[in-house]
Formats: C-alpha cells, sequence, structure tokens
C-alpha cells in the first residue's frame, strides 16, 4: 500500500485537521461512535507515527454511557519501532490510566487490526509489540470486565486528534476543562449517535 501523503506510514491520510474542527460530519451508520452500555467505560485509543526519528503521539478518551468524557489524554512517545508498536503502546497508556480509578468494565476500541487481535489472542508470539501487549493483557485482569473491539477510523477520531496533538504539545492529561476541539468532537460523535 502506497501512502497518501509523505511521512504517512500506515498509508492512511487525514481523517480532519484537528486544529479546526470539522462542521460538517457525514454520518455513515458503520462509521459513528456509539456509547458503551450503561456501567461500562469506552476507551478509544490511537497513535500517530511517522518514522524518521520523529516522536510518535499516543490519545486517548473514556467515556461513558451518557458520551460524557471520564478522562483525555495526549502524550509523545519515543522508541517506537513501527505504526503497530506506536498503536500497541497507546493502548498500553490509556489502559494503564484507567487502572486504579474505580471503573471495572471496560471496553476498549483500537483502530488497529492487529493490536486487536494479539490482545484477543491467548498465545504469545516473538513480535517486538509483544512485551507491550503482554503488559496491557496482565492490566486488562485488574478489570471486572474487559473487551477489546476493532473500529474503523472514522469511529476513533477523538483519539486519533489527541494522537496527532501529542506530537506538538507534550503530555496532557485531563479529567475536566477539556479542550474546544475535544468538546466539538466528541458532541459531533454524540450526535451522529442520536441520528442512528
Amino acid at each position: 500500500m502506497t501512502p497518501q501523503h509523505e511521512g504517512d506510514i500506515k498509508g492512511k491520510g487525514p481523517l480532519f485537521a484537528c486544529h479546526e474542527p470539522s462542521t460538517h460530519v457525514p454520518v455513515s451508520l458503520a462509521n459513528v461512535w456509539y456509547p458503551p452500555p450503561p456501567g461500562w467505560i469506552k476507551l478509544n485509543c490511537d497513535a500517530s507515527f511517522i518514522s524518521h526519528g520523529t516522536p510518535s503521539g499516543a490519545g486517548a478518551i473514556a467515556t461513558n454511557h451518557l458520551g460524557e468524557v471520564v478522562l483525555a489524554v495526549c502524550s509523545p512517545m519515543l522508541g517506537c519501532s513501527d505504526a503497530e508498536d506506536a498503536e500497541a503502546k497507546a493502548a498500553l497508556k490509556g489502559i494503564m490510566l484507567l487502572v486504579g480509578v474505580g471503573h471495572d468494565k471496560i471496553i476498549l476500541e483500537l483502530d488497529c487490526a492487529r493490536a486487536v487481535m494479539a490482545l484477543r489472542s491467548p498465545r504469545t508470539d516473538r513480535s517486538l509489540q509483544w512485551a507491550t501487549y503482554d503488559k496491557t493483557k496482565s492490566l486488562s485482569k485488574t478489570f471486572a470486565d474487559f473487551k477489546v473491539v476493532s473500529v474503523k477510523r472514522e469511529s476513533n477520531r477523538v483519539a486519533d486528534c489527541l494522537a496527532k496533538l501529542a506530537r506538538s504539545a507534550g503530555s496532557c492529561i485531563w479529567f475536566s476543562n477539556f479542550l474546544d476541539v475535544v468538546y466539538d468532537l466528541v458532541t459531533q460523535d454524540k450526535n451522529c449517535d442520536i441520528m442512528k
């Protein structure tokens, strides 16, 4: 697969410009974000990876069944070997934030199919990412219930924006007073859910 722009190793172009929230979001029922069931927290994680020695970015957002943001994070990551490594580390960062916060039912949503398969698999392998997957699996056992779900990029756009922000803004963790762009995107996601 050929990258759509220079430096885009995953071969996917930008979903939107995260510095300027989109005023129009196309609604496709297969591509919208859905809130978790009552009693669950949905954690969407994503990574932004560009080779050439630049830091990767991790983004994560946790929401409740009302679509309310529980926490959001953006964090730069050094030493990611490839896009899958960055995705695995982003998922681990998101899970680490939820451990011990008081939520016991977690749905982890990722748009990296390889990461989802690895986290669902009971087997171990010799991939470079396996140590990261193993840590994530160990932490997932601290929750009463934990599910890993594969989603399309369009369902993961807030985490995507946070991951891109991490590469330039550095580390930020929000439990309140979220960035306007986060509120705008979460509101759009909730509106898409209402329209289903």
